[in-house]
């Protein structure tokens, strides 16, 4: 894979000298802690960042809830989703405030999260969402995640999948509810040909995972090499007495 070219120092202190220009006209400010952003910053402050709770695998258990008909290779992720933390805030001011610049915030920091992705994988696949919510919410924060983390690691953006059907929010349905809801609502693009890929599918949160296993179905029903996951948040653990709710229904 051809290296990607840097900057000249130029260049470099042109953009600065633009960002700076534009942020004494239009001062940009952090959705978390609304304070200004430096012009170096982009989407959230380096503040706030630092403060985020990391997600890790083997002490969240994300993957775990991944475990169903199709078989996803991994899963990666930057923070775990909770009240407290600044994780959530941020994710709400890229679905539902506008700061779209987020998006690509994200998708750069998973890019130098995990390095390795570049070797792992052929092609970044963002879960869509439906043309009728993505004309309401203005873009589709898991494709802007998939192209800032393509900036970082070269590996090329494909808009494989479309949803079929339009879903309310599933905020507050348990897995089975999920899945339920989700069964069958992705197909694979005319022009897409995943067959003997290596594909990442990337989305913004992962909660039960029957989104991102729906998105998968097509994927592995046209023969896809392998398929992993990339998020930008995973929630905390279902308590078990949500479980056990879970396991009753």
């Amino acid at each position: 894979m051809p290296m990607r070219k840097n900057g000249s120092p130029h260049s470099l202190r042109l953009r600065l000298f633009v960002r700076k220009a534009l942020d004494f006209f239009f001062p940009r400010y952090c959705p978390v802690c609304e304070a200004m952003l430096a012009e170096t910053e982009i989407g959230v402050c380096s503040h706030c960042v630092v403060k985020m709770p990391r997600y890790i695998e083997g002490i969240q258990y994300g993957l775990d809830r991944l475990n169903g008909d199709i078989y996803i290779d991994a899963l990666h992720a930057l923070f775990i989703f909770k009240d407290d933390g600044g994780v959530r805030p941020m994710i709400h001011a890229l679905k539902y405030r506008g700061h779209a610049e987020v998006g690509e915030m994200l998708g750069r920091m998973a890019g130098r999260r995990y390095p390795m992705l570049s070797r792992e994988y052929d092609l970044i696949v963002p879960v869509p969402l439906h043309p009728r919510k993505q004309r309401e919410r203005g873009y589709n924060q898991a494709l802007l995640i998939a192209r800032g983390l393509s900036h970082v690691t070269g590996i090329p953006v494909c808009e494989a999948l479309i949803r079929s059907t339009y879903t309310e929010s599933q905020t507050g349905q348990s897995y089975v509810e999920r899945k339920t809801t989700m069964t069958g609502r992705f197909a694979l693009h005319s022009a897409a040909h995943p067959a003997g890929v290596r594909i990442l599918l990337v989305d913004d949160v992962l909660t039960t995972g029957a989104t991102v296993q729906a998105a998968a179905e097509p994927l592995a029903a046209a023969s896809a090499a392998k398929i992993g996951v990339l998020v930008a948040a995973v929630t905390r653990r279902p308590s078990l007495r949500t479980l056990l709710s879970v396991a009753a229904e």
